[in-house]
């Protein structure tokens, strides 16, 4: 099973209050590209989407967009990190996470609760996220 992992991205950080949005929107085209040529059977992001926990509506709407694209591929799993917004996570699952092969994980679970998230791969082994 091929699983392309990706992380920190930090949509809406700043470098000395100059915006690094056109470094994020570069970076993502990239990390799309490699993913279509890895060609994944899951994509797991695992943490840090966002600089902080109240991103701008502008960020939110780059990382839609490339997940959105992501999911295409494979699914995706999104999963909260320090900066990010366990709530907003919640939100974002109960909006879009049912409609595509996209998955946001804002609160740990236990297995027995729905914690554990299963994927099979084209041979049939099974990846546990």
């Amino acid at each position: 099973m091929r699983i392309f992992h990706t992380s920190d991205w930090h949509l809406g950080r700043q470098t000395c209050g100059l915006s690094r949005r056109r470094d994020h929107e570069q970076v993502l085209d990239e990390i799309l590209g490699h993913c279509r040529d890895f060609k994944p059977h899951l994509i797991l992001h695992s943490g840090d989407l966002f600089e902080n926990s109240r991103p701008a509506v502008e960020d939110m709407r780059l990382a839609q967009e490339t997940l959105a694209q992501m999911s295409d591929l494979a699914p995706t799993v999104v999963i909260a990190g320090n900066h990010d917004s366990a709530a907003l996570f919640d939100l974002f699952e109960a909006l879009v996470g049912k409609a595509r092969r996209l998955s946001f994980v804002g609160s740990v679970r236990r297995p027995d609760q729905g914690g554990v998230m299963e994927f099979a791969g084209d041979s049939g082994e099974i990846a546990r996220v």
